[in-house]
């Protein structure tokens, strides 16, 4: 019988879940089809992976990136099942074992991941260097050193009210400068 304490840590979990579930799973079950080439089976690791999280939901640490690690394990059942249809596979160089080891490099390599990496890096870099001071102290204040705008503020010696400003200010000067790229960083933070 569970105590009230494993009770409510037992229902936060749950319901944490449920909204991990609902806000990522057509997610994982496409990203792992553009590999699988198969959403039966796509749905069927999605739904393991899922299961696993679940199962070590109390070994997980939630103050990290729980989905980053959904989308690894993902990932990683996709290189298995790849690796396991070649191993299966008695016409190696058949078109659809080539398919499966073109999927199978495309999963090990991260090198189109490093380039996207690198190029938002020096983008942000040169729009961090444009920003007006008092925008760009705001900015790194908030993003690099997490002070709440109450603390900025008071830093500052400014309302919290101008804090917000500044911080709007400085999210539309990265959206502009960021615009080509929007729907590759989706993909970038999805994955």
């Amino acid at each position: 019988m569970l105590s009230d304490k494993s009770k409510i840590r037992y229902s936060s979990d749950e319901l944490f879940f449920k909204e991990l579930y609902k806000e990522n799973y057509l997610k994982s079950v496409y990203y792992a089809n553009k590999y699988i080439n198969d959403y039966e089976l796509s749905k069927e690791l999605v739904q393991d992976a899922f299961m696993i999280l679940w199962d070590k939901r109390n070994e997980l640490n939630m103050e990290q990136n729980i989905v980053a690690y959904l989308f690894t394990m993902v990932r990683n059942r996709c290189f298995n099942t790849i690796r396991n249809k070649l191993q299966r596979s008695k016409n190696y160089y058949s078109e659809q074992s080539i398919d499966l080891i073109i999927n199978q490099k495309v999963l090990t390599d991260d090198s189109a991941s490093k380039v996207l990496s690198d190029d938002l890096g020096c983008l942000i870099k040169k729009t961090l260097q444009i920003m007006p001071e008092k925008i760009r102290s705001v900015f790194v204040m908030s993003r690099d050193e997490e002070l709440t705008y109450p603390e900025i503020a008071s830093i500052l010696g400014i309302s919290q009210k101008t804090v917000e400003y500044r911080m709007t200010k400085a999210l539309a000067l990265f959206r502009v400068a960021l615009k080509d790229y929007l729907p590759c960083l989706f993909l970038f933070f999805l994955y």
